[in-house]
C-alpha cells in the first residue's frame, strides 16, 4: 500500500502487510529502487518523513498492548531506533517535524492528551503547553518556533506555545465552540482553524489573524471541514466530510471562493504535515478502488504518483434503514453476484465507538466474503459520526441496539434473507450492542461474531432460550478488556453455554483491543461462512 512521499519528491514509503509482520520500504521516486527497508511483527502507524534530512518516524507498540514507542528509520542505513520519550496510549494523531526536520512533536494521550516535542540531535525530550482537548492536533509555526493548540480547558481558543523562551500566550476564538485542528500561513501571521460551534451541524474553517485577533469565515459547508494545509499565503487545502465520502476542497482567501478537487466519492486523508515544496500529499480509497497516492500542488487537480490494485473491486451503495421509532440510519451495503450458496446470505457490521463510522469504501475483507456468496451491510447506528452533530449526539444504548434488530429487519425485507443466515458482527463497543440484540431477541439471526469485546455488565440478565451459534475473539493483550474477563463477560450475559461449542473462542497472541494481523482478520471473516454453513447444516 502507498503510505506518503518526502517533501523533497526524492522517495515514496510503502507499506507491506503480510499474515504476521509489516515491512516498510522507502522507494526512490526517480528509479523505483528500495533504498530502505525494515519488517517488524508490530505494525507501524502516523508515519512521516522528517523534512530536511534521511529520518521516517513512527510509532509502534509491542503485540498490539497499545503502549506506543516512538521509533526513527535512518534511510541512509535502514536503521530503526526508539527514542527514549513518554509512551502514548494512542497512534491516531499524526507526527509533525519542525520545518529544519532537527525537532518533532506527537501527542502523548494517557487520561489526557499532551504535546511532546522530541530533539533528534541531543536525544532530549519535554512535553509543552496545557492538557489538550481529544480531539485537536497541534502544529508547528513556519519559523519553529511556536506550536499552536487547542487547550481542553478552552476548546474556544487557542495556546500559542513558545519554545525558547517558554511561554504560553491564548487567543479567545470563539464562545460555546470547540476548535479541532490547526494550520499556520507560511508568514507566520495567521492561522487556519476547524470549529464547531455548539449550534452548528458541521464543522467549519476560519481564519485568524495573530495581529488583530480577528477572524473570516473561509468555508463553511454541508459538510465536517478538517486537515487543512496552507499551500500558499493565499489558499487553503481541507478535507470536506459529508456522509460516508470525504473529499479534497481548496479556498482562495482573497477571492473567497471554493473549488472541489479530486475524486468526489471515497475517503481521502492527508498524509502530510505542512506544506513542503508546494505540495502535501494524501490518500484516497474508492467506492472500487483500493488506496492512490495522490500529489496535490497550488492550483492543480491532484495527480496519482501510486495506487495498490486488485481485481476485486465490486461496487456499493448508500442505503437508508428505517429505525424501529422511525429515524433513517444511514448504511452501506455491497451485494454479493455470486451463487456460491444455495440460498442468500448476510453480514450486519456494528462498529465501535460509539462515535466513529462505517465508510463506503474498498475494503479486502468485503470483498472475500462477496465471493463468499454474503451480502454485506455496514450500519451506521445513531452516535456514529459523519453525519452531522444531532445524529452524533442522539441515542443510548438501548436505542442502538433497536437500530441493530432494524438492520437485520432491513436484510430480511428488502435482501430477502432468511433470518437465520443472517451474521451479526461487533467490534469493541459494537460487541456490547450485539450482545444486547441477542439478550433482547436470541433468535434475531443465525450466527453472530463478537471482536475485542468490551464489558457487557450494563446489558439486563434474563434467562434465555437458545442461542444462534456464536464465535469471539480477543487479543491476548487487550488493554480495555483482559481476555479471561471478556470470556467472563459474554458468559455471565448470554448464559454459560454461549462459548460451550469447540472454536467459539479464540485469542490472538500478538494483538491488542485493535486487531492489525492479516492472518487474525482472516480468521474472523473465515469464521462467517463456516458459521452459515454449520447453521444450514444443522437446520438439515
Amino acid at each position: 500500500m502507498p503510505v506518503t512521499a518526502s517533501g523533497d519528491g526524492r522517495w515514496q514509503l510503502e507499506k507491506i502487510s503480510r499474515a504476521d509482520d509489516f515491512e516498510l520500504r522507502v522507494v526512490s521516486r526517480a528509479t523505483g529502487a528500495t533504498v530502505a527497508s525494515t519488517r517488524s511483527p508490530d505494525t507501524q502507524l502516523a508515519l512521516s518523513f522528517c523534512p530536511k534530512g534521511q529520518t521516517v518516524a513512527f510509532l509502534a507498540c509491542s503485540g498490539g498492548d497499545r503502549r506506543f514507542v516512538l521509533y526513527l528509520l535512518d534511510i541512509g542505513t535502514g536503521r530503526v531506533t526508539s527514542a527514549q520519550t513518554p509512551v502514548t496510549r494512542s497512534a491516531a494523531s499524526p507526527i509533525r517535524w519542525s520545518p529544519d526536520g532537527q525537532r518533532l512533536l506527537y501527542t502523548v494521550t494517557s487520561g489526557h492528551s499532551q504535546t511532546v516535542v522530541f530533539h533528534l540531535q541531543s536525544g532530549q525530550w519535554q512535553r509543552l503547553g496545557p492538557p489538550m482537548t481529544t480531539r485537536s492536533e497541534p502544529a508547528w509555526s513556519p519559523d519553529g518556533r511556536q506550536i499552536a493548540l487547542v487547550g481542553a480547558e478552552q476548546p474556544g481558543a487557542l495556546a500559542l506555545v513558545s519554545l525558547d523562551p517558554p511561554a504560553i500566550q491564548t487567543l479567545h476564538v470563539a464562545e460555546r465552540c470547540e476548535l479541532r485542528q490547526v494550520s499556520w500561513r507560511p508568514d507566520g501571521q495567521a492561522l487556519a482553524a476547524t470549529l464547531r460551534r455548539e449550534a452548528d451541524e458541521y464543522s467549519s474553517l476560519v481564519e485568524v489573524d495573530l495581529r488583530t485577533g480577528s477572524q473570516t469565515v473561509v468555508a463553511q459547508v454541508p459538510g465536517d471541514v478538517s486537515e487543512p494545509r496552507y499551500l500558499g499565503s493565499s489558499e487553503l487545502l481541507f478535507r470536506v466530510s459529508s456522509g460516508g465520502d470525504a473529499r479534497l476542497m481548496s479556498a482562495r482567501t482573497d477571492t473567497q471562493t471554493l473549488r472541489p478537487l479530486g475524486p468526489a466519492s471515497g475517503v481521502v486523508n492527508m498524509r502530510s504535515g505542512a506544506t513542503e515544496g508546494g505540495r502535501v500529499f494524501a490518500v484516497h480509497v474508492g467506492r472500487t478502488s483500493p488506496p492512490a497516492l495522490l500529489e496535490v500542488s497550488s492550483g492543480q487537480e491532484p495527480v496519482v504518483v501510486a495506487r495498490a490494485t486488485s481485481a476485486w473491486v465490486s461496487p456499493c451503495t448508500d442505503v437508508e434503514i428505517r429505525a424501529r421509532d422511525g429515524l433513517g440510519l444511514p448504511a452501506t451495503l455491497w451485494r454479493s453476484g455470486t451463487q456460491a450458496v444455495s440460498r442468500p446470505a448476510a453480514l450486519v457490521v456494528v462498529h465501535g465507538g460509539p462515535r466513529l463510522q462505517e465508510l463506503p469504501v474498498w475494503d479486502a475483507r468485503v470483498q472475500v466474503l462477496l465471493r463468499a456468496g454474503c451480502h454485506v451491510l455496514n450500519l451506521n447506528y445513531r452516535g456514529s459520526t459523519g453525519y452531522g452533530a444531532r445524529f452524533e449526539r442522539a441515542g443510548n444504548d438501548q436505542e442502538r441496539t433497536l437500530d441493530v434488530l432494524a438492520a437485520r429487519d432491513y436484510c430480511v425485507a428488502q435482501l430477502g434473507v432468511p433470518r437465520e443466515r443472517v451474521v451479526l458482527l461487533g467490534t469493541s463497543y459494537g460487541t456490547s450492542l450485539v450482545a444486547a440484540a441477542l439478550a433482547a431477541e436470541p433468535d434475531c439471526c443465525g450466527a453472530a461474531v463478537l471482536v475485542s469485546t468490551v464489558s457487557l455488565a450494563h446489558i439486563a440478565r434474563r434467562p434465555l432460550r437458545a442461542l444462534p451459534r456464536l464465535v469471539a475473539f480477543h487479543g491476548a493483550n487487550d488493554n480495555v478488556l483482559a481476555p479471561a474477563r471478556a470470556r467472563r463477560e459474554i458468559e455471565e450475559c448470554l448464559g454459560p453455554e454461549a462459548l460451550s461449542r469447540e472454536g467459539s473462542w479464540s485469542v490472538f497472541e500478538h494483538e491488542g483491543h485493535h486487531f492489525h494481523r492479516l492472518r487474525s482478520w482472516s480468521q474472523v471473516y473465515s469464521a462467517i461462512p463456516a458459521l452459515l454453513g454449520q447453521v444450514a447444516a444443522e437446520r438439515a
